[in-house]
C-alpha cells in the first residue's frame, strides 16, 4: 500500500537526517552556538527531575591572622550556603502526517520534499520557539505555545509565569541590584539579595549616543568582576532598534578611522566591543516590555556560566502507523532540558537603549 511504501522511505530519510537534530539545534541558534562553543552544553546527569548546586555569595569561613602562634582557627561554617535548584523541563510534538497526503506524494522525490515540509519545518519551528521564550518569556507559536515553554528558564527577568522549581521567574531584571533585592524575586531556586551577591547587574541608558559607552562600560566592568577575569567571554542581544542605534555608533565615520578594521565595517550582523559580542535578536518585541526596557533592552551573558543541560538530547523516533480519526504515520520530537545560572551577578542587562 502506498502508505507503506511512504513509511519505509520516510525512515530512511529519518535515519540519515537524525544524527543532525542536535547540529540543527546549535546552528539555528545564535545563543546555543555560543554556549556549545565555551563547552556549556552538557548530558552529564546524575539523574532524578531537578538539579541542585550551591550558591557562593559569601564565603563559609572566617580566616584569623598569626601573631602569637598560639591562636585558635575558627572552623565552624559562619555563612550560611544557599542551594538553587531548578527541574529539568519534558518537551514532546507528535508530528502526523494524514493519509491523503501519504498517497498522493508516495514517489521517491516527493517523499523528500513531504519530509522537509512536515518533520524539518516542526524541527526548526520548535527551535525558534525557544529561542523566542528565551530572550522574552513569549513563544512564537509556531510549534509550542507559551505554556508549553514555561517549564524552561527565560531570559527576560519581566517574566513570572514559570511553571517548574527555579524558574518561576525570568533571568535578568531591568532594574538595580538595590530594587532586585528588595522585590525579593525567586530565582533558580534563591531569593535576589544584593547581602548574599544574587542579582544581575543592570545599566540604564540615557539613548545610545550620549553615554552608551559610558554605563555599558561600568555595567560590563561591574560584573566581569563577578565573573573572576576582566576578560570574561559575553554574548549580548539588544532588540532591533536598539542594535541599529548601536551598530550606527560604532561604526559612525569617525569611529571607523580611528578604531576599526576594514573588515569590520562590512559586519551588520554583530559588533564587538572588548570581549562582548553583541548580536541583533529580531524576536525582542520591546512593546512585550514594561518600565524602561518598554525603551529598548540589551541581554548581556556570561558565556562561562551558561549551561544547558539535556537529560534525554532532542530525538526523532521512527514513523508508524496511527489510526485515529484517519489513517495517519506519526512520529515524535522530544527532549527534556534545562538552563542553568550560577553565578548570575556575572550577567547584565540594559535598557532605554532604543531611545
Amino acid at each position: 500500500m502506498p502508505e507503506l511504501a511512504t513509511a519505509d522511505a520516510l525512515n530512511l530519510v529519518q535515519a540519515d537526517r537524525r544524527k543532525g537534530v542536535v547540529s540543527t539545534m546549535v546552528n539555528d541558534l545564535v545563543f546555543f552556538q555560543h554556549v556549545f562553543e565555551k563547552g556549556g552544553i552538557t548530558t552529564k546527569y546524575g539523574g532524578g527531575s531537578s538539579i541542585e548546586f550551591i550558591q557562593h555569595g559569601q564565603a563559609p569561613a572566617t580566616g584569623i591572622g598569626l601573631y602569637a602562634g598560639t591562636e585558635a582557627a575558627p572552623i565552624g561554617r559562619t555563612q550560611i550556603l544557599r542551594k538553587g535548584q531548578t527541574e529539568l523541563h519534558h518537551m514532546m510534538v507528535v508530528i502526523a502526517i494524514p493519509n491523503q497526503d501519504l498517497i498522493t506524494n508516495s514517489g521517491p522525490s516527493r517523499v523528500e520534499e513531504m519530509w522537509k515540509v512536515y518533520t524539518e519545518a516542526t524541527v526548526t519551528g520548535t527551535h525558534r520557539d525557544i529561542e523566542t521564550f528565551w530572550h522574552t518569556g513569549v513563544s512564537e507559536g509556531n510549534v509550542f505555545s507559551t505554556a508549553a515553554l514555561s517549564g524552561l528558564l527565560s531570559g527576560n527577568g519581566q517574566f513570572t509565569g514559570g511553571l517548574r522549581i527555579g524558574v518561576e521567574n525570568g533571568m535578568l531584571e531591568y532594574r538595580t541590584p538595590a530594587l532586585q533585592s528588595a522585590g525579593a524575586a525567586s530565582f533558580m531556586g534563591i531569593t535576589r539579595s544584593t547581602t548574599y551577591n544574587w542579582y544581575n547587574n543592570f545599566g540604564l541608558v540615557t539613548t545610545i549616543d550620549t553615554d552608551f559607552h559610558e554605563v555599558f562600560g561600568k555595567t560590563i566592568r561591574e560584573a566581569s568582576r563577578f565573573a573572576g577575569k576582566a576578560n570574561a567571554p559575553y554574548i549580548a542581544f539588544a532588540d532591533p532598534t536598539s542594535f541599529g542605534k548601536l551598530h550606527a555608533w560604532r561604526y559612525q565615520p569617525v569611529r571607523v578611522t580611528s578604531i576599526d578594521q576594514a573588515t569590520e565595517r562590512d559586519n551588520f550582523h554583530s559588533v564587538k566591543i572588548g570581549s562582548c559580542t553583541f548580536y541583533e535578536a529580531r524576536d525582542i518585541d520591546i512593546t512585550l516590555f514594561s518600565g524602561d526596557a518598554a525603551n529598548g533592552v540589551v541581554n548581556g551573558y556570561n558565556l562561562s556560566d551558561i549551561e544547558i543541560t539535556f537529560a534525554e538530547m532532542p530525538k526523532l523516533s521512527n514513523y508508524e502507523k496511527v489510526v485515529i480519526n484517519q489513517d495517519v504515520l506519526a512520529c515524535s520530537y522530544m527532549m527534556r532540558l534545562q538552563f542553568l545560572v550560577k553565578n548570575l551577578p556575572s550577567h547584565w542587562a540594559l535598557a532605554g537603549t532604543a531611545r
